[in-house]
């Protein structure tokens, strides 16, 4: 894997993953030890991951499509599907 074909939102969506995750445990079993703003407004703090959380896979999956996209086209072979064949299905479940 060389340098240009790493994807950096991938680094940051695992880190806005965890710190939502360590969040949400930490928001979900209160302790006396977490701070007072955090007891009072943990709620907006995860609002506030869950968008970073969304956000960064969104780019990381379009990242991944445009470089897929334009590594296709600089090639020129477009990759598609082979077609598939209908089966008819005839009044007693029988194909054909």
């Amino acid at each position: 894997m060389n340098a240009d074909s790493r994807n950096p939102f991938y680094l940051l969506l695992l880190i806005a993953s965890v710190a939502f995750a360590v969040t949400a445990v930490a928001y979900a079993f209160p302790l006396r030890m977490l701070p007072e703003w955090f007891q009072a407004h943990g709620w907006k703090l995860l609002l506030v991951e869950v968008g970073a959380v969304v956000v960064l896979g969104l780019a990381s999956m379009g990242l991944d499509r445009w470089r897929q996209g334009r590594g296709t086209r600089v090639s020129g072979t477009v990759h598609q599907a082979a077609p598939v064949e209908k089966q008819r299905v005839g009044s007693e479940g029988d194909p054909g």
